[in-house]
């Protein structure tokens, strides 16, 4: 899925001086008022492991308050700059970093990544992510919260089946209501679980959309569904995405860019919106 570009060993290719990566992770408050203290240091250090054994030298990262921050001389993989490259960058950094669980004692924890790329060019790349960028929270003492235990051992449980393979799309029809006809329109993609495919994801969904990690689990499925269109050229497919992963960052740019060079798919792709999720707050990447 990955293209664009020439790629190069990490150690390779030299950036402009000041350029940098700064990771934050979004949901770490929530992993803190869930354990009932400050931010669990094993997060970030965990973090920092990943970024080693992606090769990225230990002399290139540093910790900074609650972020992390990389400097990219060296580490650049291309050889020349450009917005579709630093998209193909992020997405890379983003797999290398948050595929995985991180342990963190009875909890196993998914981290929403908030990466901006800096200083790469003079023509800055666009800053934007999974998700904006959220200001630090105040990590006070707290009360451990049923809830938030609840989400983020609901999340861990999805996001491993999404990993290891063991969920699955069901196929709905959707017909057409005129008085005898009843054709079928197009087909509706449902999620389900391969160990119980009667349990509805709702609740799933819902814990994925308040730990902002909802976009894992709609990526999988829009790719999925773009996959079976292309090997079957005579079906029309929708699935349903949350509001939540309507926003413009580098997943939609590559989509966009993948669908112009294959409109014969675009054009019998559906995708709508959960009815419960809540609506963004930016405007969509495409009209």
């Amino acid at each position: 899925m990955e293209s664009g570009g020439t790629a190069r060993s990490p150690l390779d290719s030299p950036v402009m001086s000041g350029a940098r990566a700064q990771i934050r992770v979004g949901n770490l408050h929530q992993l803190a008022q869930a354990r009932g203290g400050g931010p669990p240091a094993q997060v970030m250090r965990a973090l920092r492991d990943h970024l080693i054994t992606a090769r990225v030298p230990r002399g290139s990262i540093r910790f900074a308050g609650n972020a992390i921050e990389v400097d990219l001389a060296g580490i650049w993989p291309f050889s020349v700059y450009s917005v579709s490259l630093a998209d193909q960058f992020w997405r890379t950094l983003c797999a290398d970093l948050g595929d995985a669980p991180i342990d963190c004692g009875d909890d196993r924890f998914y981290p929403l990544l908030h990466i901006a790329l800096s200083g790469l060019s003079l023509h800055e790349v666009p800053q934007d992510s999974l998700d904006p960028l959220d200001p630090d929270p105040a990590f006070a003492p707290c009360q451990a919260t049923p809830l938030l235990r609840n989400d983020i051992a609901l999340c861990a449980r999805w996001l491993d089946e999404l990993r290891a393979g063991q969920l699955q799309l069901a196929f709905q029809p959707v017909l057409r209501i005129d008085p005898g006809d009843g054709a079928c329109l197009y087909q509706e993609a449902l999620l389900r679980r391969a160990e119980d495919p009667a349990e509805s994801p709702a609740a799933a969904i819902q814990a994925l959309e308040r730990q902002g990690l909802i976009g894992r689990l709609d990526w999988s499925v829009l790719w999925t569904v773009i996959g079976l269109l292309e090997i079957h050229p005579d079906r029309e497919l929708a699935c349903n995405i949350s509001a939540l992963t309507l926003r413009p960052n580098a997943w939609w740019r590559e989509l966009v860019r993948y669908l112009c060079g294959r409109r014969a798919v675009a054009s019998r792709l559906l995708i709508e919106l959960t009815e419960t999720s809540p609506s963004p707050t930016r405007d969509p990447p495409c009209g």
